[in-house]
């Protein structure tokens, strides 16, 4: 059975993009049958009622206002579960895990810490792929199984 998913990207370029779209076609490749949508932060259409979804930042030592905005809004009625991959400073990476447990939803133990490339080198790498590829079924599945 397919569950109702979504893959957001802050920023909305480069490689953490380009990893959103790998995680959304193994979910479409999963589950032809369900449309798995890819926005950025904030996105043009509201979360509503999302098993799982899962965030890609990119994050210096602070979180912006507009990330920040968006996830204190993202209660268990909009979304569910986060599952979140990430790059930059850990600091920045613990404060918005915070700030999405302080807004209600769950946040999933098992966040995936990405390389990032220079503005050049955003391509991902066939061992990125199916790293973040098998991360993502994972997460699904035990998701979908609950």
């Amino acid at each position: 059975m397919a569950i109702k998913a979504r893959v957001l990207c802050y920023p909305e370029f480069g490689k953490i993009r380009n990893l959103g779209e790998c995680v959304k076609k193994k979910l479409d490749d999963l589950y032809p049958d369900m449309t798995h949508g890819i926005d950025k932060i904030p996105p043009a259409y509201a979360c509503d009622r999302e098993r799982l979804v899962f965030i890609g930042v990119k994050l210096g030592k602070d979180v912006p206002d507009d990330l920040r905005l968006f996830c204190a809004a993202l209660d268990k009625s909009k979304a569910a579960n986060v599952a979140l991959y990430a790059t930059g400073n850990q600091e920045g990476i613990t404060k918005l895990v915070n700030i999405l447990k302080e807004a209600g939803t769950k946040v999933l133990d098992d966040q995936l810490s990405v390389k990032d490339g220079f503005l050049f080198l955003n391509g991902v790498k066939p061992e990125e792929k199916a790293e973040i590829e098998g991360w993502a079924e994972k997460l699904y599945t035990a998701i979908d199984n609950e």
